[in-house]
């Protein structure tokens, strides 16, 4: 039934339920981009100081476990920012998208069926949303164990 033929207890409530489902997605969005600012602040940091500290000895740099850590930590900072770049567009594409059909719906253009069924395809998170979390994982697990043979062996 369109929008405008609801009862109004009916039509505040989902009205309410729209209103709500903005702010949450909003919320999702500015928090995702406050994290997406912090990652590159403390990665660009973070990346100096290892990359300083790795350059300090010779002996070091010869060695190949200090490499191969030193690398899975590096990819493993580029797999989480893309991670968290992803996440942040699909945070606003879901947000955008339920602004357009909750639009859509209080003009009579679409039905609340339509509306919900929507936006619960469009929170549906993708295996990469998945894959990318934990493919940053395991290479920091490899960097830990790649530093620690080297540390403990000695050979690296």
């Amino acid at each position: 039934m369109p929008f405008s033929q609801e009862p109004d207890p009916v039509r505040q409530y989902r009205f309410n339920l729209i209103s709500a489902r903005w702010a949450q997605l909003n919320a999702l969005t500015k928090d995702w981009s406050d994290k997406a600012v912090n990652y590159l602040m403390l990665t660009n940091a973070g990346g100096a100081v290892a990359v300083l500290s790795f350059m300090a000895s010779d002996k070091v740099r010869e060695m190949a476990g200090p490499r191969i850590a030193l690398s899975c930590f590096a990819a493993g900072v580029i797999v989480t920012g893309i991670l968290v770049a992803k996440q942040l567009h699909r945070f606003e594409g879901i947000f955008k998208g339920y602004m357009t059909d909750s639009t859509r719906y209080l003009t009579d253009q679409i039905e609340w069926d339509t509306l919900t069924t929507r936006d619960e395809d469009r929170t549906q998170p993708s295996f990469m949303d998945y894959g990318l979390g934990y493919a940053a994982f395991i290479l920091f697990i490899a960097g830990c164990v790649a530093g620690a043979l080297s540390l403990f062996c000695g050979r690296g």
